[in-house]
């Protein structure tokens, strides 16, 4: 049978193939985590390749499953994820990572740039709205919020 939901992904085979997008989770809360968990099994277009409490183990993870995207939280218990965020795209320059936080403001949506991100969304986001920020990461596209006007 071949899924052929627009927000997967084209394989390198047949016109029409389509593949999940491979989703790695980092966030410190297992709150949080058992909720991605729930959230990434129920998506037809998706399939959750680890749920991590620590960032320290996403360089092993990144390389033996092969994630289309990152979900990252920006603050985990070890610390600011950035330097983890940074030495991932060191490594894995393929890497698509959506930091995922508390955090707002410009300042800290152009650290996250700055790092190597391609998407940044505030954890009070509707799941929908996360859920589609990682299929248009999965796609090609960056997904950062609109800087304030300054006029």
């Amino acid at each position: 049978m071949t899924n052929t939901l627009p927000a997967s992904i084209p394989t390198n085979g047949p016109p029409g193939l389509h593949r999940r997008i491979r989703v790695v989770c980092v966030d410190d809360c297992p709150r949080v985590l058992a909720a991605w968990a729930r959230l990434l099994g129920i998506q037809p277009d998706m399939e959750s390749v680890a749920i991590l409490e620590s960032g320290s183990m996403l360089p092993d993870i990144f390389e033996a499953g092969r994630p289309d995207v990152v979900v990252m939280d920006l603050s985990l218990s070890e610390g600011n994820s950035l330097p983890t965020l940074q030495a991932l795209i060191t490594q894995q320059p393929e890497a698509r990572v959506l930091v995922y936080s508390g955090h707002s403001g410009q300042q800290v949506v152009d650290r996250c740039i700055a790092a190597g991100a391609w998407g940044f969304i505030g954890k009070d986001a509707e799941p929908s709205i996360v859920l589609d920020a990682i299929r248009r990461i999965a796609r090609g596209e960056a997904v950062f919020p609109t800087p304030p006007s300054t006029t």
